[in-house]
């Protein structure tokens, strides 16, 4: 299990996380993402939520998995909403799955409409209002496919309009 960060930075910014697994042994399996937040959080289709003063906080999924958001009542004095994304199923050894989400915050008022959709098992797309404005991929090899006729190799990428960058 590896997990790819990327951060956009420009305007207000938004974090895409890429979760990204390969199965070494064939069998059932099941696996659990784990999200948290401090105060209320509720969930829309494939997005969660939560409200604080004047700012909402938004994960966004990039495809509709099984999830649970569920309050924490055993942490003491805090009391977190958890957001558990789950997949499970039969795998062969080399099978690959990954869970893909969009993270940002933004002032309750604002009109801007952020949404993540996966691509394939290691990559997604940021659409903003409808458009694309960025790729993010995971575990590129020269048989990823990603840009026509490009070939590259790294744990992480992440194109936009003017920025790519491998890691």
């Amino acid at each position: 299990w590896t997990r790819h960060l990327f951060w956009s930075k420009p305007g207000d910014g938004w974090f895409v996380v890429i979760d990204h697994a390969r199965f070494t042994a064939a069998g059932r399996h099941s696996l659990t993402c784990t999200w948290r937040t401090p105060a209320w959080a509720g969930s829309e289709g494939r997005r969660w939520f939560s409200r604080q003063g004047t700012h909402r906080f938004d994960l966004v999924a990039g495809e509709n998995i099984p999830t649970t958001t569920e309050e924490e009542t055993n942490q003491g004095a805090s009391r977190p909403f958890v957001l558990r994304q789950r997949r499970q199923g039969h795998h062969a050894a080399g099978d690959e799955t990954s869970f893909l989400n969009l993270f940002f915050v933004r002032p309750q008022s604002a009109p801007e409409s952020l949404d993540l959709l996966r691509a394939d098992t290691r990559s997604a797309v940021v659409r903003r209002d409808g458009q694309t404005i960025a790729w993010c991929g995971a575990a590129l090899t020269a048989d990823s496919q990603w840009l026509p006729d490009a070939v590259a190799t790294a744990a992480s990428a992440l194109l936009t309009a003017d920025t790519l960058v491998l890691a």
